[in-house]
């Protein structure tokens, strides 16, 4: 099962296309009204692809440094992670018996 995080992360990537993390990063602020550091978004988007639900595809920035930026898109296998459950609702302090 993903995380919250990685189930809206997966929503937004598209397929067959790919898109680059920072255009997810922008996408994930529209659809939500939050920012998402790099910190957090890339890391999830890792486990996502370790776990066969994403593919990533790297390509050179600039041709003379060492920086890439990774594009991503859904599976080509087909693979859709499980949606995350919902948590219980909080039990209210009304059910609770009282004791004497």
């Amino acid at each position: 099962m993903v995380s919250k995080l990685e189930w809206d992360l997966y929503q937004l990537i598209p397929w067959p296309e790919y898109i680059k993390g920072r255009d997810l990063r922008q996408k994930y602020k529209e659809a939500t009204g939050k920012s998402i550091r790099g910190a957090v978004i890339y890391p999830a988007l890792m486990r996502l692809k370790d776990q066969g639900f994403i593919e990533v595809e790297e390509e050179r920035e600039l041709i003379d440094t060492p920086v890439t930026e990774s594009s991503y898109r859904k599976s080509a296998g087909g693979k859709r992670p499980e949606p995350p459950k919902r948590s219980q609702p909080k039990r209210s302090l009304d059910i609770i018996p009282e004791t004497s």
